[in-house]
């Protein structure tokens, strides 16, 4: 059965949606992840917030036989920025900000953070172009939209630029 996960550190602010399935199949997890305004994303997101920690001799983390061992694995929060469009089948690494306005491709694999209004894909993702030149951004960024009660007007606006 599909579905979305969130877990108990997990938040999703007003007018974000993530895509469901019509057959059932979207097993989206998301952990440890802050979803801002006005967010798209597709099926299948996986954010993934901890890592194994590669300079210990083993990966294994031992606390799962041993609970008072302490804990090999790293944890960093992941944001994700206002109006942001995140494809179908994507993984994003801990630590990383999904900026403003920003686009992530389908099947991308995202490990570093994303500067607002970039189009970025692949595994790793890199940033394919930006989706507006720079003053444009900037008066986007100072405007911040997203925190004003959007009107039919506005909403026509901020589709047709």
């Amino acid at each position: 059965m599909g579905g979305v996960f969130f877990d108990s550190k997990s938040s999703i602010d007003d007018y974000s949606y993530i895509s469901g399935d019509n057959f059932g199949f979207s097993k989206s997890k998301i952990l440890n992840t802050h979803i801002g305004k006005y967010c798209s994303i597709g099926t299948n997101l996986i954010t993934l917030p901890s890592g194994h920690n590669y300079r210990m001799i083993s990966n294994y983390p031992f606390k799962l036989i041993y609970p008072k061992n302490k804990d090999n694995l790293t944890s960093k929060p992941i944001t994700i920025n206002n109006d942001v469009w995140i494809g179908s089948n994507v993984i994003i690494l801990g630590g990383v900000v999904i900026s403003d306005g920003a686009v992530i491709g389908a099947g991308s694999v995202v490990t570093k953070n994303v500067p607002p209004y970039t189009i970025v894909a692949g595994n790793p993702a890199k940033i394919i172009k930006t989706r507006f030149q720079k003053n444009i951004v900037e008066q986007i960024k100072k405007e911040q939209w997203w925190n004003h009660k959007i009107s039919q007007k506005l909403a026509n606006r901020l589709n047709n630029i």
